[in-house]
């Protein structure tokens, strides 16, 4: 597009100068007249351009916000998936006596507890 621009902006400059140098001024005001419908048309063709391009980085913009809200979803999900892993409490069966009060534990192992832990620190700096 600059190119044709360029290029343009050019054939006009010379043709001015053809002009100048044209005894007949019906024949010069003519080629003016063209040169200046010419100018007009280049100008309308790079705002339509322009306007192009920016109509596409707004759809792009709306396209990698949507993207966002969607991985924010499942990243919420997955914290609150782990969440429920690290609050979860079930009864123990081996170590609970018959008639007594039961014994509880947590669903996941101690080990483990940690590594949760840091996995879900991580999801949450991401959002």
């Amino acid at each position: 597009m600059r190119k044709y621009v360029a290029f343009a902006l050019l054939r006009l400059e010379a043709s001015n100068l053809l002009l100048m140098k044209d005894s007949s001024t019906k024949g010069a005001k003519k080629k003016l007249r063209q040169l200046e419908i010419l100018e007009k048309q280049i100008d309308i063709r790079k705002k339509y351009l322009e306007t192009k391009k920016e109509n596409l980085e707004i759809l792009e913009q709306e396209r990698k916000s949507n993207t966002s809200i969607e991985e924010q979803r499942v990243l919420l999900d997955k914290i609150s998936e782990l969440r429920w892993l690290l609050s979860e409490i079930t009864v123990d069966e081996e170590k609970t006596i018959l008639g007594s009060e039961p014994f509880l534990c947590r669903l996941i192992g101690p080990g483990y507890q940690e590594r949760i832990e840091k996995k879900m620190m991580t999801l949450i700096e991401k959002l």
